[in-house]
């Protein structure tokens, strides 16, 4: 038999062009993960929390475990938590020790590192001294870096006097970050090498456009920080906040230079398996979001956009921040409202029918009433699934 010299020279040549090619690819490969940081980000896992099972459409341990696979298959390197790790809803100590266990150990499993920020959920029931424990964090604010890029994390749970949120002396309200942490905040924003990426629990900022940032609703002194940032944005690459339930127009927004990113419950209906994949080119300083979710919330986004885009109603979820963001428009109205909030105390009236029929009446007081009710029928709409 004989051999075709001119053949064998032609495949000889093919295959060192294809060594080549996949030599040069895989080196470009290599040079890009080198320039470039991919993290995955979830927010407000609240695994235990079963009391409001009318809102959720998975639970904690099941929303980790099956979207950390998909964000290892794109690529991240780390994962970062803002917050509300576990909900535990008045449940035992023990238990709730048992909760932030089962999520430290479902991350675990995965072989890439998991940063955690600290919720206001999370130190509900638990200290943060057995928060820091659990979840091996250095303090309950700190910073590390990565490839260079500065990540810095700050502890809200704090009350508006300094005082730290206390076990079984839990209120839903705002948090606030203490003189001495802002202090180390403003002297890591300095320090650090090169870009930046502030990791948060509670937004900092009001969801009304005309208030720009404001701590009333989320972090009382919210300005602060954020004046801290403003003073070195040009290192900032973004923010990334959880705490609420953003519209679409909400996840990504600037303010005064300072880019704040905002992604919802992993969780709650209308947002199940909500997390984002994060890439930063270093060479460029440049920060690309790619969010994902379930299927429907690109439907539900739009539906919910619409009503807040044509009429001037509310924008929030939960009916205390629909009255704060009101308020302004009508105080003598909204001190009705509060009346309301006064008479039964800090309790949990969205599951309570007589404080609902009370807010109820209250509410048809506003202009707005039928913005309002068309939002509620959104949320309906969406609720079986």
């Amino acid at each position: 038999m004989r051999i075709n010299k001119k053949s064998v020279y032609f495949f000889a040549i093919v295959l060192i062009l294809i060594s080549f090619s996949f030599w040069w690819f895989q080196k470009v490969q290599n040079k890009n993960s080198e320039n470039e940081i991919v993290f995955g980000w979830m927010t407000d896992v609240h695994l235990g929390d079963s009391n409001h099972a009318e809102k959720l459409a998975t639970f904690g341990d099941d929303a980790i475990e099956r979207v950390m696979p998909k964000m290892i298959e794109k690529g991240i390197q780390f994962n970062v938590v803002t917050g509300d790790m576990i909900d535990n809803f008045h449940k035992e100590h023990d238990e709730v020790i048992d909760f932030h266990k089962t999520v430290k150990d479902l991350y675990n499993k995965y072989p890439v590192k998991t940063y955690y920020v600290i919720g206001n959920h999370d130190v509900e029931t638990t200290t943060k001294e057995e928060v820091i424990e659990i979840y091996n964090l250095p303090n309950n604010y700190y910073s590390f870096e990565e490839k260079g890029l500065t990540f810095i994390v700050l502890d809200q749970q704090f009350n508006r006097d300094g005082s730290s949120y206390e076990p079984e002396a839990f209120h839903y309200i705002p948090g606030a970050v203490h003189e001495d942490q802002l202090k180390w905040f403003e002297e890591e924003l300095e320090k650090a090498p090169g870009k930046i990426i502030v990791l948060l629990h509670q937004p900092i900022f009001s969801v009304a456009e005309e208030e720009g940032v404001s701590g009333e609703l989320y972090t009382y002194n919210g300005d602060l920080i954020q004046k801290a940032m403003e003073k070195k944005s040009e290192k900032i690459l973004a923010v990334l906040t959880g705490h609420k339930q953003p519209t679409k127009k909400e996840m990504d927004r600037d303010f005064n230079g300072v880019r704040h990113l905002m992604i919802p419950s992993a969780i709650f209906k209308g947002t199940r398996l909500s997390h984002a994949v994060v890439r930063v080119d270093l060479t460029k300083n440049k920060l690309t979001l790619d969010y994902y979710a379930d299927e429907k919330q690109e439907k539900i986004d739009k539906e919910y956009d619409e009503v807040i885009d044509k009429c001037k109603g509310p924008d929030e979820e939960e009916d205390y921040y629909v009255i704060m963001n009101l308020r302004k428009s009508n105080p003598e109205k909204f001190q009705k409202l509060k009346e309301v909030f006064d008479e039964y105390g800090n309790t949990d009236f969205r599951n309570n029918p007589k404080i609902s029929d009370s807010l109820e009446k209250a509410l048809r007081d506003f202009e707005d009433y039928d913005c309002y009710s068309r939002y509620l029928k959104i949320r309906q709409e969406f609720a079986g699934y």
